[in-house]
C-alpha cells in the first residue's frame, strides 16, 4: 500500500510491515497504524524513524535528534550538528540535551508498558526501542 511520510514522501510499504498500536500510543491514540522507516539505499541506515501512517505529519525521531548534538560523525556515517545549523525545532533545541534524553527513555519505557500484553510477538519491537536510544550510529 502507498502511503505519506513526514520525511520520506510518498512511499510503498507491505501490509505485514505496518506495526498495530491498537489504542493508539499514548498521546496520538488517533494514529493506530505505524512503521519503520530509514533512509533509501543504505547499506547499513543511521536513521529510522518510527512513522504513523495514520497522520503523515506525525513521526518520531527523538534518538536521532541527540545523536545528532553529541554523536561521532565517523561513527554515524554522516555530517552532524544539521539540525542546529538549519535553525529546526528538534526535541534536543526545544527541551534541552538532558530532557530530551530522560524523554526518550520515558518514551521508550511507555512504549514497552504498552507492549506487554504483546508478549513474545512484541520482543524485536522492544529491541528496536531500546536500540533507538542507545546507538552511537
Amino acid at each position: 500500500m502507498k502511503v505519506e511520510t513526514y520525511l520520506f514522501g510518498s512511499v510503498e510499504i507491505s501490509p505485514e510491515k505496518v506495526i498495530n498500536f491498537p489504542n493508539g500510543l499514548v498521546g496520538f491514540e488517533d494514529s493506530k497504524r505505524f512503521m519503520l522507516a530509514h533512509e533509501e539505499g543504505a547499506e547499513h541506515p543511521t536513521s529510522f524513524t518510527l512513522q504513523s501512517l495514520d497522520d503523515p505529519n506525525l513521526a518520531f525521531q527523538i534518538a536521532d535528534d541527540i545523536l545528532d548534538v553529541t554523536g561521532d560523525a565517523t561513527k554515524a556515517g554522516k555530517r552532524l550538528q544539521k539540525d542546529a545549523e538549519a535553525g529546526k525545532a528538534t526535541f534536543v533545541s526545544l527541551l534541552g540535551l538532558d530532557a530530551a534524553r530522560a524523554r526518550a527513555a520515558e518514551l521508550v519505557a511507555q512504549a514497552e508498558s504498552h507492549l506487554q500484553p504483546y508478549g513474545a510477538a512484541a520482543t524485536n519491537l522492544i529491541a528496536a526501542a531500546r536500540f533507538a536510544i542507545s546507538r552511537e550510529t
